[in-house]
């Protein structure tokens, strides 16, 4: 099946209130020891629907937040890998919430990579155009 084409809109439903999508969960769940990491961002709250699109962009983490907003919560990557458990095998999808703080202090971000594994990424690197985002259609 795959992912979605790039600007093909498509809904995700969350429910904010399972545990597994907590964001310290997300961090225990992708494998990493979740002693010491710290969230700093909005959660999402109750169940909710949204469309959403993949834009595909590269950049810097600024460049790429000016295309694609500021304003999703990361834990929406959960309804998207549940919603598209096989990745196309090309791209790594990212959700442009670097409300994640690992034990060193960066300030990482949830994605895919293009395998569909999930990880959390620094979001002071730069970023190839083969990197998908998840945004939010209004």
């Amino acid at each position: 099946m795959g992912y979605p084409k790039i600007g093909e809109v498509f809904e995700l439903t969350l429910d904010g209130n399972d545990p597994n999508v907590q964001p310290l969960a997300m961090v225990k769940n992708y494998g990493y020891n979740p002693e010491g990491w710290k969230h700093d961002g909005k959660t999402v709250e109750g169940q909710q629907t949204q469309k959403f699109k993949l834009v595909q962009k590269g950049g810097s983490w600024d460049e790429i937040g000016k295309e694609v907003g500021n304003d999703l919560e990361g834990q929406w990557l959960e309804a998207f890998r549940k919603a598209y458990p096989e990745s196309n095998g090309k791209h790594p999808v990212g959700v442009h919430d670097a409300s994640w703080v690992s034990p060193d202090g960066s300030a990482d971000f949830p994605c895919v990579d293009g395998r569909g594994l999930p990880f959390f990424f620094w979001s002071g690197s730069v970023f190839s155009g083969l990197w998908l985002w998840l945004v939010p259609v209004k």
